[in-house]
């Protein structure tokens, strides 16, 4: 019998890409989640639900009569506010496929995610206050320590400008602990996709870099081999057990010295840019979870710039 896959967030990038590329590759079937009707990735999938927010009571009990109407073997979860939810509750949902709820939490603030790794791997520096900013700080990067996309995300030049931004952010509800500022970081930005196995292990991982962005997502990306950056995925993955498919976010400072900025333990929105060099992140995923067979050309990537654009259904 085939196996069912539950795809949630069918509308962001991570999801869309999910079921798309399911759907492509494989024999699975695919049903898609989202909580809008007009959630791209819906129209991708064998079947399409539409289900509650992450926050609303009635979620966790919505996702349980959707796993035993459709007889769900595997949930793969896209959706930031989701993950703790699946990590808090592997009892009720043991067909997920997620990190441990302690290392979840950790990378769901980019502030905790910075001091758990900073005597392991490059960080950049963190203020925990205003006042302690000197003008030899600045350029600095500000942006919440709890956030999904690019939402109130900012960089300032000088005291003035920060003081302003500090007020303004005070003015819509973010106070300072709710902040991350840090050194800015000018140089390319990498994403590493890392595949992990069910008992935390490395399995393989893939980096690139942002040549164009637009609206926040990679529209265009390079595939590259750097064993350095690599090699930094391999000391987070050591350090702090991850399962299945997640996504670590570097960027070069003005040394050009690699520094973490967030990791996401999840599929990344750009994981079709892996794709067309060879690596299909969410199938290699799903095998492991099945405990399938993974061929060793599964596990080849070549480099290579992708160009990404739209397609109508």
């Amino acid at each position: 019998m085939n196996k069912t896959i539950l795809v949630t967030g069918a509308g962001g990038a991570s999801g869309l890409a999910t079921v798309r590329l399911l759907k492509q590759t494989s024999l699975y079937n695919v049903i898609a989640s989202d909580i809008n009707e007009n959630a791209v990735g819906l129209y991708m999938a064998d079947k399409k639900f539409i289900i509650p927010k992450a926050i609303e009571k009635n979620y966790v009990n919505a996702l349980r009569q959707l796993i035993k109407s459709e007889n769900i073997d595997l949930i793969i979860p896209n959706v930031d506010e989701e993950l703790k939810i699946f990590a808090s509750n592997k009892d009720i949902f043991p067909q997920v496929l997620i990190s441990p709820l302690d290392t979840v939490r950790v990378c769901d603030n980019k502030f905790k995610t910075i001091q758990h790794f900073k005597n392991i791997i490059p960080t950049p520096k963190v203020f925990l206050s205003h006042e302690s900013i000197s003008d030899m700080d600045f350029p600095l990067f500000i942006k919440p320590r709890v956030s999904r996309g690019s939402q109130n995300i900012y960089k300032v030049s000088n005291s003035s400008q920060l003081l302003s931004l500090m007020n303004y952010l005070k003015s819509i509800g973010f106070s300072i602990d709710k902040l991350l500022i840090s050194e800015y970081l000018p140089g390319p930005e990498y994403t590493v996709e890392v595949v992990c196995d069910l008992n935390g292990n490395y399995v393989i991982g893939i980096p690139r870099t942002r040549l164009s962005v637009q609206g926040g997502v990679c529209s265009v990306g390079k595939v590259v081999r750097n064993e350095e950056i690599i090699n930094i995925a391999k000391k987070i993955i050591n350090n702090l057990r991850f399962i299945g498919p997640i996504n670590i976010q570097l960027k070069e400072d003005k040394f050009g010295d690699y520094k973490i900025m967030e990791i996401n333990p999840r599929i990344a929105g750009g994981t079709p840019i892996s794709y067309q060099c060879g690596l299909n992140i969410p199938l290699l995923a799903t095998k492991i979870f099945f405990n399938e067979d993974i061929a060793r050309e599964e596990l080849i990537y070549r480099e290579g710039i992708v160009f990404r654009h739209f397609a109508e259904i």
